[in-house]
């Protein structure tokens, strides 16, 4: 904590074996909603990876929301928007985060875009399990496929399908059963 008021937090994570740097200032402001509670930060974050290589700024980033404190779970969630560019590169995530409720936890859904505001890639799923990313035209195929395959969730082209498109093929396959 560096100032008490106005309060504002600054912190700086160095990771030299994965070669990340992390940098952040923020001003946390903290509201009470009937029984929830909410923390916004608000301020920038930054994020380099490989040394002198990709550096994120996060400009905006979603509220903490914990729903019913009387009832003694503090279970919570992220709600609202996040923004992060990548500077050397343009190219930005705007991802919302929805409520969930008690079925649907950590929902997200968004894009990443050029400066420009043209739509490279939807995403959609839940932070905490998997995000799957698609091309906004539908499904590519072959060459186009391949040099699209960077942005895609995890690099592979196996997860660029969107909803109610064919099912990505399982990364793990079950283990063999015995003649038992």
């Amino acid at each position: 904590q560096v100032s008490y008021r106005p309060p504002i937090t600054a912190m700086s994570v160095v990771v030299p074996d994965l070669d990340v740097v992390f940098n952040a200032v923020v001003q946390p402001r903290a509201r009470l909603w009937g029984t929830g509670a909410q923390v916004e930060m608000a301020g920038e974050r930054h994020l380099v990876l490989g040394g002198p290589g990709e550096h994120y700024i996060f400009s905006r980033t979603p509220a903490f929301f914990v729903p019913n404190l009387l009832a003694r779970k503090f279970r919570g969630e992220f709600r609202g928007e996040a923004t992060v560019r990548c500077a050397e590169t343009g190219l930005e995530a705007v991802l919302r985060f929805l409520p969930g409720g008690e079925r649907h936890k950590h929902r997200l859904e968004g894009c990443i875009r050029r400066e420009g505001g043209e739509v490279l890639r939807e995403l959609k799923g839940a932070w905490d399990q998997a995000v799957v990313s698609w091309n906004p035209g539908g499904l590519l195929s072959g060459a186009a496929m391949e040099e699209d395959a960077s942005l895609c969730v995890g690099g592979t082209p196996e997860l660029a399908r969107g909803p109610g498109l064919a099912r990505a093929p399982p990364l793990v396959r079950p283990a063999k059963k015995s003649g038992t």
